[in-house]
């Protein structure tokens, strides 16, 4: 997953996957973000829909307000 582009279905596109972290109760994708926060989403099949190798895209639908933490 590291390197995919991360593209929100409202927001487009985000930035790129840095890391995925276990948390124990579910996986964290760390995206890097030009000029702005790393962003940190819950890998869930509520947030995370779709990997996309042939596109090296990784959508996700992000739940409202979580991108307001980082900004």
């Amino acid at each position: 997953l590291i390197g995919l582009t991360v593209v929100d279905d409202s927001l487009g596109e985000l930035g790129k996957i840095a890391d995925v972290y276990e948390t124990g109760a579910n996986f964290i994708v760390q995206v890097k973000r030009r000029n702005k926060k790393d962003l940190l989403i819950p890998y869930l099949k509520s947030i995370c829909y779709d990997v996309d190798f042939d596109t090296n895209s990784f959508k996700v639908n992000l739940p409202e307000g979580l991108i307001d933490i980082y900004e």
